[in-house]
């Protein structure tokens, strides 16, 4: 007999033997996986810190341009403009506070004025520089008085929208510029109120604000 004729069929000898299935392997199985982890977790802490950052409003100063407990999103790297909205650290209480600036540094600012009797004449409009300006932003287009004042260089003039119901530069003075945390740009919560922050305020029409009878003060 040969030696082909001694050997089984190959059917004989059964189905090859199948490999177990390989276990899946997590996405932070390897070391370079957990290294990209953490160097993504460090630029969203990062991006944080030195990019943006949210804050909550607290009480009506701001009324009706923001209300209580909305969150607004806060662009650190932004440089205040005449109007923008900012937050920046309380000079009298340490704590964050949100306010618009309206008079930036070098600006002479005034608004309304006090006749010689001492009977105030308030106005909606504000002087700035000897230009006259409506703030639509304002809550229900307020008169009121602030007597002239020159903004210190490095610093800013911030009010309230809801001048009734604000303690700002009227009250402290101008802010410093190195308490400025950020400019505030939109509202993100509650998402049914999301909206951007109007930073305008517009030329009043009819030139200067009328002066009051009587030599002012």
């Amino acid at each position: 007999m040969s030696f082909y004729d001694q050997q089984e069929p190959d059917d004989a000898l059964g189905p090859p033997p199948v490999a177990p299935p390989a276990r899946p392997r997590s996405l932070l199985a390897t070391k370079a996986t957990w290294r990209h982890a953490v160097v993504i977790i460090l630029a969203i802490v990062l991006f944080r810190m030195v990019l943006l950052e949210s804050a909550i409003v607290e009480g009506n100063s701001m009324a009706s341009t923001l209300l209580n407990e909305e969150w607004v999103l806060v662009l650190k790297p932004l440089h205040p403009h005449r109007f923008s909205v900012i937050v920046f650290t309380d000079p009298q209480e340490g704590t964050p506070v949100i306010k618009r600036v309206v008079g930036m540094p070098g600006d002479t600012l005034s608004q309304g004025s006090i006749d010689a009797e001492g009977q105030p004449w308030p106005d909606t409009r504000i002087s700035i520089n000897d230009a006259q300006y409506t703030e639509p932003y304002a809550r229900e287009a307020q008169g009121g008085i602030i007597p002239p004042v020159q903004v210190p260089e490095n610093a800013y003039f911030v009010l309230g929208d809801n001048r009734d119901d604000s303690i700002d530069s009227r009250s402290y003075g101008p802010v410093q510029k190195n308490s400025v945390r950020g400019v505030a740009v939109a509202v993100v919560w509650p998402l049914s109120r999301m909206r951007m922050i109007p930073a305008e305020a517009e030329p009043a029409a009819g030139g200067p604000a009328p002066a009051p009878t009587g030599p002012t003060q």
